[in-house]
């Protein structure tokens, strides 16, 4: 029998990292991701405007330019997550990893996987399952920058 080609199918070898995999199925992309990209498709994911990660002393953002809030967000992201993490164990949630506040009037999500932190901006109240694949996504980029 012959072997069988795949070309014609569109197939192509399949990256099997885990962080690829996911993240791509989670932004709904094919390409092969580093952090930077998956700050920005992040930010570019519907109903939000803005993403930050903090790794250390690296930041990585992107934000739809378009929107003002989002700009201030990128700017402001960096003090709110460390007052935030501070905050956190002083009112007994110390251990939750994803916290969504409305700020000013602003909704905004932070993740604190491991040692990075990762927050967005929202244009509107998270649609049913957005919390949860920010966490997925924030765990994973962290893994990857890890």
């Amino acid at each position: 029998m012959e072997a069988v080609k795949h070309s014609f199918l569109g197939l192509s070898p399949l990256d099997t990292q885990t962080d690829q995999l996911l993240l791509r199925a989670l932004l709904g992309t094919e390409e092969k991701l580093a952090a930077p990209r998956v700050v920005e498709l992040l930010a570019l994911q519907q109903g939000l405007s803005a993403c930050v990660c903090l790794h250390g002393s690296h930041v990585l953002s992107h934000a739809d330019s378009t929107k003002p809030d989002a700009a201030e967000f990128q700017r402001q992201a960096p003090d709110i997550a460390r007052q935030l993490r501070g905050l956190a164990p002083l009112i007994g949630i110390e251990g939750a990893e994803t916290f969504t506040l409305n700020a000013g009037g602003r909704l905004l999500t932070f993740c604190f996987p491991g040692d990075s932190i990762i927050g967005v901006l929202h244009d509107a109240e998270p649609s049913t399952g957005m919390r949860d694949k920010i966490t997925l996504i924030a765990r994973e980029l962290a893994r990857m920058l890890g």
